[in-house]
């Protein structure tokens, strides 16, 4: 079974993405295959939290 897990890059790296380009600075979940394994072995990437959804704005009628 693949573990998915939030990963960011080490501060001030630039990490390739499978998927295409780099990973961005905010991050993004990822599956944990053998390539972000080796990422978080050599410190490349760490875990991080998702960044909280803003709340929707409330209007009073």
């Amino acid at each position: 079974m693949s573990q998915s897990v939030y990963l960011v890059p080490a501060e001030g790296l630039k990490v390739r993405d499978p998927q295409g380009g780099h990973l961005k600075p905010e991050g993004r979940p990822v599956v944990l295959d053998g390539y972000w394994r080796r990422r978080l072995a050599d410190a490349s990437v760490k875990l991080g939290a998702p960044p909280k959804a803003a709340k929707p704005a409330v209007s009073k009628e």
